[in-house]
């Protein structure tokens, strides 16, 4: 009862959003730092902060996707969890080979964060399906995971084009 009194959710999804950034700005400060200064990584292709980004973008989203499947641990579903696994990871190896294929690592990226995209909003619905108490809104369950994953991905590919 608490949780849904304190609107906890929406302030987990904000501090949680922020500390993402944080480190992910904070990672990308000491890559810039590295290479003007020490050069101890030697990153050969800097497009590798693009990917970095991507792959950012996606743990993020898993990062929600935890939060949903801990209402489904609960209630002792986990069933339904080991369901929705199996189908995005099937998912995920398909998308993982056609897309790595045609787009190389970004492909390989790109799809782990559609992978991620698609686990969260099943297990989000599924979480919604036995705690009707959780109301999913625009703002805090998609809007704010979209303009934190286009701030990281367009920062990525910003930063990669002028380290």
């Amino acid at each position: 009862e608490y949780w849904l009194k304190t609107n906890i959710r929406a302030y987990f999804s904000r501090v949680y959003a922020g500390v993402v950034l944080i480190a992910y700005l904070f990672i990308l400060f000491l890559l810039y730092f590295d290479k003007k200064y020490f050069n101890l990584f030697k990153i050969a292709d800097y497009n590798v902060i693009y990917y970095f980004a991507i792959l950012t973008s996606s743990f993020f989203m898993l990062g929600f996707y935890y939060y949903y499947a801990n209402i489904l641990f609960f209630y002792k579903k986990s069933k339904i969890i080991s369901g929705v696994t199996f189908i995005t990871a099937f998912f995920s190896v398909v998308m993982s080979y056609f897309f790595t294929m045609y787009f190389g690592l970004e492909g390989a990226a790109y799809s782990t964060l559609i992978t991620y995209v698609i686990y969260l909003i099943l297990i989000a619905y599924a979480a919604k399906k036995h705690e009707n108490r959780i109301q999913l809104t625009w703002i805090n369950d998609f809007l704010l995971p979209a303009i934190t994953i286009l701030f990281i991905i367009v920062s990525g590919f910003y930063f990669s084009k002028i380290f």
